[in-house]
Formats: C-alpha cells, sequence, structure tokens
C-alpha cells in the first residue's frame, strides 16, 4: 500500500521544474528542492487527514520566497485527484535551516486522503 506521504512526495515532484521532492533531506543536496513530512494529523477506517509540513530549499531567501509561492499554488491543484476529499494549504514562511544556513521557506499542507484510493 502507498502512504500519504509516499503519494504526496510522488505528487510533488517535479511539479516546480527543476526542483526534485524528497521525503527526507537527501545527502547529496541538490541547490534548489523539496522536502516534505508528515507533522500529524487523524486517520479513520476510510480517510485520513495528515498535516505535512512543506520546505522549500533555495540558494537564497528570495529563491526560497518564489518557489514556494508557486508550489502552494501547484498545491490547490491537488483538489483534481480523484484520492483528495480535502485540502488546506498554509501560507509559507521564512524557516531558514539552523544547522546549514540554507534559505528554506515552509507552508503546512492538510490533506483529507480517501484510503481507498491510495493503491490506484
Amino acid at each position: 500500500m502507498v502512504g500519504s506521504l509516499e503519494r504526496i512526495v510522488r505528487w510533488a515532484d517535479g511539479r516546480v521544474p527543476g526542483v526534485p521532492a524528497f521525503g527526507v533531506i537527501p545527502p547529496d543536496r541538490p541547490e534548489r528542492f523539496i522536502t516534505i513530512e508528515r507533522t500529524g494529523g487523524s486517520r479513520g477506517r476510510l480517510m485520513e487527514t495528515p498535516t505535512f509540513a512543506v520546505q522549500v530549499w533555495a540558494g537564497s531567501i528570495l529563491d526560497a520566497d518564489t518557489l514556494a509561492a508557486t508550489l502552494c499554488g501547484e498545491c490547490q491543484k491537488l483538489r483534481r485527484q480523484a484520492w483528495v476529499a480535502s485540502l488546506t494549504v498554509g501560507s509559507p514562511y521564512n524557516f531558514p535551516d539552523p544547522d546549514s544556513g540554507q534559505a528554506r521557506y515552509q507552508f503546512t499542507l492538510e490533506v483529507g486522503v480517501m484510503l481507498a484510493y491510495l493503491n490506484d
């Protein structure tokens, strides 16, 4: 069974041209990339509503801001997916990485996922 995190990462990969998406920080970091991690939510028998932290990494704060705004717009298109029952896209904010100092923006994504569709 494909989990909701894997489904979201696959969906996000390539949504912003030249910006790959991952479920973890890759060991060989590209200059620009997206990470998505599940930070909470709920799960029932037929549906789950996970909350994801979506982080957009870039070479500068302006680039991270622009890429995050683009990805937020793309995330609105998740509504078109058969497996999505509800969607809330948060507002991006500056969230620089404390370890590397790399520019990063973050926003939350809450997706009502119809579990029967995850294996399609």
